[in-house]
């Protein structure tokens, strides 16, 4: 019985973390206004700098957008440093060398038989790209 579909509703378009503090509560947090440019389709936190506290990579674009507004595509990846304290910073791709540029859809970093990790990422109707993690 019942009606088989709910209707959900939107509020928030910001990409934001939300910090778990128990209890079915959560606290939001946004990210900084370079990540707010574009769609953002997948986060990876991960020990990039290895100075033991977590950071994000993010990345994304939407470039199959309605014809009247056009796509989206504003992102060129973004590296948020964190500071073990759930605050991020954003990091200049001409410091980091993170420049992910295209329709993003998804990031993995695997680690070689030799302890390198590399970062895979799937662009739509493009070629994979890798980088290497070198800290």
């Amino acid at each position: 019985g019942g009606e088989p579909f709910l209707q959900l509703q939107c509020d928030e378009l910001h990409t934001c973390w939300f910090e778990n503090i128990g209890n079915g509560k959560f606290i939001k947090h946004f990210l900084p206004a370079e990540v707010q440019f574009a769609p953002v389709n997948t986060i990876l936190s991960e020990d990039v700098d290895n100075d033991g506290k977590m950071d994000l990579l993010l990345a994304g674009n939407e470039y199959n957008a309605d014809v009247m507004t056009g796509r989206y595509d504003a992102s060129f990846g973004c590296y948020l440093q964190g500071d073990g304290k759930g605050n991020f910073s954003f990091i200049k791709p001409s410091i980091s060398g993170f420049i992910l540029k295209g329709d993003v859809k998804d990031m993995k970093i695997i680690q070689t038989s030799a302890k390198q990790k590399i970062l895979l990422s799937a662009v739509n109707n493009d070629r994979m790209k890798f980088f290497l993690i070198r800290k």
